[in-house]
């Protein structure tokens, strides 16, 4: 018969060797909000529902991604964001055919006059804010997606201008 500790020691050994093991070949599972995307594709997850989807074939590389809340000090002229902003990098990529992003906003900070169609993705492009065509997604419409080649520090908001209906 084994000595209790002996088992005791072995279990433990193998408890700390796997500790570490993702179960796809030993690579840790990378942090929220940061992954690699390829040639094949993909989907990254960032914080609080912000998300990246890549289409196969939109890249010729595989690139590192993050998606992070900005915390910067931005300034917003002719948008009155819903949401935080959130910082998709690296913005030295060019996707084609193009990316979508996914960017969560509050409801309770839509303005009054304002709803939920008239919320935009604002891409910051040379220090100016370009909406880009968006669609509302997600449960209750509490994101907003939209189409773009490359990425950059991203939010959900409305235009501060009345919108001609």
């Amino acid at each position: 018969m084994r000595p209790a500790w002996r088992t005791s020691a072995a279990f433990a050994g193998l408890a700390v060797a796997f500790a570490g093991c993702s179960g796809d070949g030993g690579e840790a599972a990378p942090e929220p909000g940061h992954g690699r995307i390829g040639p094949a594709g993909g989907r990254i997850d960032g914080p609080d529902g912000a998300a990246l989807v890549v289409p196969a074939g939109s890249l010729g590389d595989t690139v590192d991604v993050s998606i992070a809340i900005d915390e910067s000090s931005l300034t917003y002229a002719k948008v009155r964001p819903v949401g935080d902003a959130f910082r998709f990098d690296p913005d030295d990529v060019v996707f084609e055919p193009m990316a979508t992003v996914v960017v969560p906003f509050v409801a309770t900070r839509i303005p009054e006059g304002r709803s939920v169609e008239d919320v935009r993705v604002y891409s910051l492009v040379s220090e100016v804010w370009v909406a880009l065509p968006t669609n509302p997604v997600g449960p209750n419409d509490l994101a907003a997606m939209a189409a773009t080649e490359r990425l950059t520090v991203m939010v959900a908001g409305v235009p501060r201008e009345p919108i001609a209906r």
